[in-house]
């Protein structure tokens, strides 16, 4: 059963095969690979495939929409944006974060940039940008505003 579908796609809670899909993507594209299980990943199909995924990452009362990605044949088409707007409305806090290098894409979700982020998000992108030898200056933080 899905959580939410559409006649081109459907989103619905990853399983255990879905992570081992997921994962590859995960590196390719850069993301946060850290504490991957199906408690808070959620993916989108198209037919019987994967083609895109994303999570809700709790840090204690901070909630962080992170590892979204959508694969590149299916791009362009309302995923990515499906993907987040799900994960906002299964938030469970008024605290939800994105750390993102396209703050203006992230700003039609109701975020907006922020100078003084969770210690938590903080940490956890040092890490990631160690990781994968990124330079953390180019990143933003980002704290939905909620109406």
């Amino acid at each position: 059963m899905s959580d939410y579908s559409n006649e081109n796609f459907e989103i619905k809670k990853a399983t255990s095969q879905d992570i081992q899909k997921i994962r590859p993507y995960l590196n390719k594209f850069r993301l946060d690979s850290h504490d991957l299980n199906t408690e808070n990943f959620y993916i989108a199909v198209i037919k019987t495939g994967l083609a895109a995924f994303g999570r809700v990452k709790v840090y204690g009362k901070v909630n962080e929409i992170c590892s979204v990605g959508v694969l590149k044949e299916y791009r362009n088409i309302g995923l990515g944006k499906a993907i987040i707007k799900h994960l906002i409305n299964i938030s469970e806090t008024n605290e939800l974060w994105v750390v993102t290098k396209i703050p203006e894409y992230f700003e039609q979700f109701g975020f907006k940039i922020t100078k003084k982020p969770p210690d938590e998000l903080v940490c956890k992108t040092k890490n990631i940008c160690n990781y994968y030898l990124a330079d953390e200056s180019t990143v933003n933080y980002m704290k939905k505003i909620f109406d």
